[in-house]
């Protein structure tokens, strides 16, 4: 004879729930041994969608007799992506610094055109020659030559300026990247549970890759993320922070490039942007006006630096990579179960349930907590928990064992009649509570924009509301505010219409006694 039963419980992908699969071991794989031991070999594959935001999934382990044998639980953690950068370039912190020189035609450097073929790399002795060593511009401009100037030569001066990018005291190196692909990640924790043993295991799942623990392989088939434009954001790091790069502090900071960080770190192997400074000559000299130098504390601020959070999105720096935990996002895994065998004792125990609470929300997704103590007459044994809108399980031991557990309803009012199967026998005890109604989040929110917009209200316990109106002092208050609606509506408001109409009429018809009578009679009939 063989018995396998395979229930999975699949929820809604935007709110977080518990999944209950319940895997009954066959017959002929189940072992008893003179001590009363029975050994059970369980072997099962398991295809799990969900939405991987603290959702838990609970696997229950029987025997062919429906016995409990163990349990199963994997903790799904929010899923994580983290960046793969592409380095655009390195920049630092400058300033810059101006220097010109003035020569007549034909003297010095001014000679042979020099002024209409400079190359913005020159070298020109008229300049300060260690201003020159730095990254910068240089460039020359025509002024009028002649006697009145000082030159022997009517011909064009020529003005060398030079416009360079010097260190300052702040030697951090900014490094601007992006991040064109990210890796995705699902840390799952698992608990296998038995009357007398548990062990955990918290295990990191990739695309495509199985881990193996315990005679269980699992592997992530899919993950998947919805598109979201703040991955496609610039970000700039000092080694120390990263912030979120905005495009007017980008256009600042491109305006001195590094190839390297060793280039920035030499300074003069870096390259400035020739649009920086617009020059022209004043005199013998030049006045430039060059682009407003940006600060480091500019780029750093508290609104962009991270932790950063906006719209449900988390981005944060785990050893100097940036993480993701996105909260639209799903995956899938296989659990593959494969030669696992447990032990459990068969005895002939009784449980009792005590201290039983129920608080929390309903339709919720962090669900309702449900704190209860478990007791056994003798030995440790555990109990599967079975009630109209729920099944769960816990452990019971000899002197009482309390746990919260997590579970997921669908209404608002509770009083319920539950029994715990437990050992060779059964009990029963009472399950009561009022859950709150579910608070706004940013998933209930996104929910709503995409879905029907009556759904909110589909999520109220209308017979929760109906028992509490039924309250005596609540409904008294409900009957005479419609006493006073029904007062309103064939009383007061016939007569305030008839007044005002017999105002109105008033004004507009000549003054005589013919038509009043008329209008009177007419509101008898009508009114």
């Amino acid at each position: 004879m063989k018995v396998t039963i395979a229930i999975i419980i699949f929820v809604s992908s935007l709110q977080r729930a518990v999944c209950l699969t319940t895997i009954t071991a066959d017959e002929e794989k189940c072992i008893l041994d003179k001590t009363g031991v029975r050994n059970c070999l369980f072997e099962k594959t398991l295809e799990i969608s969900f939405n991987p935001t603290d959702q838990e999934i609970d696997i229950i382990l029987q025997d062919y007799q429906d016995n409990f044998v163990g349990s199963m639980k994997f903790i799904l953690h929010r899923l994580k992506a983290s960046c793969v950068k592409t380095i655009k370039y390195f920049s630092r912190s400058y300033d810059i610094q101006v220097i010109s020189g003035w020569r007549c035609a034909h003297t010095g450097s001014c000679i042979n055109q020099k002024c209409s073929s400079i190359k913005m790399n020159d070298t020109i002795i008229e300049l300060n020659m260690e201003n020159q060593k730095f990254p910068g511009i240089t460039r020359c401009m025509e002024t009028e030559g002649g006697w009145a100037n000082g030159c022997f030569y009517v011909d064009p001066a020529c003005l060398f300026y030079r416009f360079s990018a010097v260190p300052t005291n702040d030697h951090k190196i900014l490094e601007i990247f992006r991040c064109p692909k990210w890796d995705l990640e699902l840390d799952v924790k698992i608990i296998i549970e038995t009357q007398n043993d548990k062990q955990e295991k918290l295990i990191s799942l990739k695309p495509g890759f199985t881990t193996e623990w315990n005679d269980l392989r699992i592997t992530a088939t899919s993950m998947t993320v919805a598109p979201l434009p703040i991955l496609n954001q610039l970000f700039v790091s000092d080694e120390s922070r990263v912030a979120i790069l905005e495009s007017e502090s980008e256009d600042k900071l491109r305006s001195f490039k590094c190839s390297s960080k060793a280039a920035a770190i030499k300074f003069n192997e870096c390259k400035l942007d020739p649009l920086s400074c617009d020059c022209n000559s004043a005199d013998h000299n030049v006045a430039c006006l060059c682009y407003e130098l940006l600060e480091t504390r500019q780029l750093f601020k508290r609104d962009l630096t991270l932790p950063f959070e906006h719209n449900g999105i988390l981005l944060d720096v785990d050893h100097g990579t940036i993480k993701v935990s996105p909260d639209f996002s799903a995956a899938q895994i296989q659990t593959q179960i494969k030669g696992l065998t447990l032990k459990t004792e068969i005895l002939a125990n009784k449980c009792k349930v005590t201290n039983v609470k129920l608080i929390g929300c309903y339709k919720c997704n962090r669900g309702a907590k449900l704190e209860l103590t478990c007791k056994t007459d003798f030995g440790n044994s555990l109990g599967n928990i079975v009630c109209p809108s729920l099944t769960t399980f816990t452990t019971c031991v000899p002197k009482g064992e309390t746990r919260n557990l997590s579970v997921h309803l669908s209404h608002s009012q509770i009083d319920e009649t539950c029994e715990i199967f437990c050992g060779s026998s059964y009990s029963k005890f009472k399950l009561k509570g009022i859950l709150n109604h579910p608070e706004e989040t940013i998933e209930t929110k996104w929910a709503q924009k995409h879905s029907n917009k009556m759904q909110s209200l589909m999520d109220i316990d209308l017979t929760h509301l109906l028992k509490f109106l039924f309250f005596p002092r609540y409904l008294l208050i409900l009957l005479l505010a419609l006493f006073c609606f029904v007062l309103i509506g064939y009383c007061f408001l016939p007569c305030l219409t008839r007044f005002l109409l017999f105002k109105l009429f008033n004004i507009f018809s000549a003054r005589s006694v013919a038509p009043n009578a008329i209008f009177i009679k007419i509101f008898n009939i009508y009114f």
